[in-house]
Formats: C-alpha cells, structure tokens, sequence
C-alpha cells in the first residue's frame, strides 16, 4: 500500500481502488476510526460512511475538499487524478479601478504577487465585488498576505 491511497500488485500500484476505498485505506493508516475522521473533517459520520461504503459515491466538492484536508492529502490524490495546474486567465474586461490598483502596483517597483492579481480577476464577477481603487488595494493586500502566511 502506497500513503493508503494505492493498492500494488506485483510491486506495482494498481489504480482500481474507488475513492471510498482510498479514504477508507488512509484513515486507518493515520489509525483514525470513522468518527474521528469526521469530526476532524467536519462532516457527518453516515456522509463518510457512504462516501466510503457506496459503490457510487457522489461527494460534493466540499466535502472531498474537507476529507482531503483531514487526511493531509490532495482531492487529486483521493480522485486517483494527477494534480491540476490551472491556465491563468486575463479576463476579457477588468473593472477600471483594478486596472488603477494594478498601475500603482507597478509604479511603486514592487514585487507583483501575480496569484493576488488572479484572485482579483475571478472577484471582479461577483457581486459586491469592491468598487474603488482603495479598496482593491486592501484585498490585493490582504489576499497576497493570506498567501505568502501559506508559503511559509
């Protein structure tokens, strides 16, 4: 067995397991029992219990994520996937005041944490999205702060 998560067969990892199994597989190798892991994922004990004894579980992403988490694993480990590397994208229109922020940004010879800038892209589509130049600034900084603490 390979982190739990892999079964071998003839000293090769076999891919057949479902991603019950997985789960299943790496609790007990981290010792957990199936109530631990749920409290320490935060979801209901007959969730888990489905997700790892139905032949066709359909987990929310949510609820992978937070397996995944309580595991100390990737989701793509727990799907049997390689890992996903997302293509950056520059949105066709960028709200004016994030435009300015990004301008200044680049005045002040900065480091640019182009991830930060990213995370922007995708919430200028939402609603509430921040409407001033300032308050880009803040989230910029706050979201470059929040990432740099998770490099660490």
């Amino acid at each position: 067995m390979v982190n739990g998560l892999t079964k071998r067969t003839n000293g090769l990892p076999s891919r057949s397991l479902s991603i019950g199994q997985r789960v299943k597989n790496r609790r007990l190798e981290l010792h957990l029992t199936l109530p631990d892991l749920a409290d320490k994922a935060k979801i209901s004990k007959s969730v888990l219990f489905q997700l790892e004894n139905s032949e066709t579980p359909n987990p929310s992403l949510e609820t992978l994520n937070k397996v995944a988490k309580a595991l100390g694993v990737t989701i793509a480990m727990l799907l049997d996937k390689p890992g996903i590397k997302a293509k950056r994208v520059i949105p066709d229109h960028v709200d004016q005041c994030l435009k300015q922020m990004i301008a200044s940004l680049k005045k002040e010879r900065t480091a640019v944490n182009q991830a930060a800038i990213d995370a922007l892209y995708v919430l200028q589509e939402r609603e509430g999205a921040p409407k001033t130049e300032d308050d880009w600034r803040w989230l910029y900084d706050t979201i470059s702060l929040k990432l740099n603490q998770r490099k660490r």
